[in-house]
């Protein structure tokens, strides 16, 4: 039986980004409730600007003759700050002659793993901004001090709105 080595290994970037996006997809936590746009083309270090519409005020209950109050739909922007991360994953040769799993499996791994470090980093991202000042509208999640936010306040709100078997 021949010994698999280094240059068995063909490394396709375009194969092994379709992989790694699939396993970062599973892995991410915080990141389910973030903006996804798989269109950016904008370089690290670039401003990306967001459009939004900002929040309508509650739902009122009139009175038979009131009339109801008319909130204008206005719009507001945010922006980020493109960033560039990445991991490299090396296999060494004994590594690979030694291991009872197969060069597909050895590769399904690494993809795993560089997937969740990848989606580790998004969600800490993500909780520095979700807890920083002002980087919240104050509401249901937000608290009126500094209009900051937490985690637990975004989950709250997820059961409230949804229950507690909400995907």
């Amino acid at each position: 039986m021949a010994a698999t080595v280094a240059s068995d290994f063909t490394f396709v970037p375009k194969v092994w980004n379709d992989h790694i996006m699939a396993y970062f997809d599973r892995k991410l936590v915080y990141g389910a409730f973030a903006l996804y746009d798989d269109t950016l083309t904008q370089e690290p270090g670039e401003t990306v600007n967001f459009p939004y519409y900002k929040a309508i005020g509650a739902a009122e209950e009139p009175a038979e003759s009131a009339s109801l109050t008319v909130d204008n739909l206005e719009d507001d922007s945010f922006s980020a700050t493109v960033k560039e991360v990445g991991k490299a994953v090396g296999f060494k040769d004994k590594s690979l002659r030694k291991s009872a799993a197969r060069k597909e499996r050895n590769i399904m791994e690494a993809q795993s793993q560089i997937a969740r470090v990848h989606a580790e980093k998004v969600d800490l991202d993500l909780v520095t901004e979700i807890g920083a000042d002002g980087n919240s509208t104050l509401g249901y999640e937000a608290t009126a001090a500094a209009h900051t936010c937490t985690v637990n306040r975004v989950f709250e709100a997820r059961v409230s709105a949804f229950g507690d078997k909400a995907d």
